[in-house]
């Protein structure tokens, strides 16, 4: 016996499939949003450099917009100040903006101030605002500023070891390979600045990418009398350190550049980059001195203080200054 097929039931079935078009339409995709004519023109002037033009058209889009989105467009406006070299309206724009419940801004709020702060020589401020690291997915960008604007104040605070590890960190982030050689360079001006016995005795265990770096500041320091003697130690440290970072053009015609620069000191070391002096009594470190000539500017000297009391001034030099380098370690 067959099923018997309710004909009234069929036929409302049938009305409703035919109906579904003309009830409900055709669904259409959603038109893009017209972009904002004045967001265009800001983001314009920014890449082209009007840093000034762009904050004033940011503040302007900020001023349309309720919080957070106001609080990101102000932190914008307040980046541009500050590269078109208006620190106090970049530091009045961020008392405007409340961050502490978005990440995001808080991390830029806080890397703008640290570099408010080390423009006008604040390095402990910098040091206090950049104790946070980014997080984990910040912009590349983001993260190459976090670094520098931190070896930057470790620098001014006198803390070349780890101003150094920071400029490291850096070199792992830059893809441009003249701004990275660039910075290697930048990674052993610095640590060539410190001891023989510092580099020695602060060295990571293991080594790693930081002892590699320490260990090539070493080979330079005090064996820069010719690449005849250089070479059998450049090799041994390249089999000490095989993937190590360091760039094959930082080890061949610009290694020859820095060795010119930390001669080994029969009696002066040339100090780059110049680091905190304080007027204290010296410390177990190093000692910093201005020698004067008659045809040139002074220029800073380092001499380690267990060879000061032979230190003599050469001729045509008279010490005009003594000052002791702030301990490092």
């Amino acid at each position: 016996m067959q099923p018997t097929i309710n004909i009234l039931t069929l036929f409302i079935l049938l009305l409703l499939i035919s109906g579904c078009g003309s009830q409900f339409g055709e669904v259409r995709p959603t038109e893009p949003a017209k972009p904002d004519p004045l967001m265009e023109q800001a983001l314009s002037l920014e890449t082209s450099g009007d840093h000034l033009a762009a904050a004033g058209m940011f503040q302007q889009l900020a001023a349309k917009v309720k919080p957070p989105g106001r609080y990101s467009l102000l932190m914008r406006a307040a980046e541009n100040l500050y590269k078109a070299g208006e620190s106090d309206a970049a530091l009045n724009l961020l008392s405007q903006i409340e961050s502490r419940a978005l990440p995001n801004i808080d991390f830029r709020k806080r890397l703008l101030a640290a570099e408010l702060a080390l423009s006008h020589n604040r390095p402990n401020e910098a040091l206090r605002l950049l104790q946070l690291a980014p997080a984990a997915d910040a912009g590349k960008t983001l993260r190459q500023r976090y670094h520098r604007n931190l070896a930057e104040a470790y620098r001014l605070s006198g803390n070349l070891l780890e101003s150094a590890h920071e400029l490291a960190e850096l070199d792992l982030l830059i893809e441009n390979a003249e701004a990275r050689l660039e910075n290697q360079l930048n990674i052993l001006q610095t640590l060539a600045t410190l001891t023989d016995t510092a580099l020695e005795l602060l060295q990571p265990s293991p080594p790693g990418i930081r002892g590699g770096w320490m260990e090539l500041a070493r080979i330079i320091k005090g064996h820069a009398v010719g690449s005849a003697q250089s070479q059998p130690l450049i090799d041994s440290w390249h089999e000490s350190f095989p993937s190590h970072p360091a760039m094959p053009e930082l080890l061949k015609g610009h290694f020859t550049k820095l060795k010119a620069q930390y001669r080994r000191p029969s009696i002066w070391r040339y100090c780059y980059p110049v680091v905190a002096l304080t007027p204290r009594p010296p410390p177990p470190c190093v000692t910093a001195f201005w020698p004067l000539t008659t045809n040139s500017q002074p220029h800073p000297v380092l001499a380690s203080s267990s060879t000061i009391a032979a230190t003599v001034p050469t001729p045509g030099h008279s010490i005009a200054k003594r000052w002791t380098v702030a301990r490092i370690w």
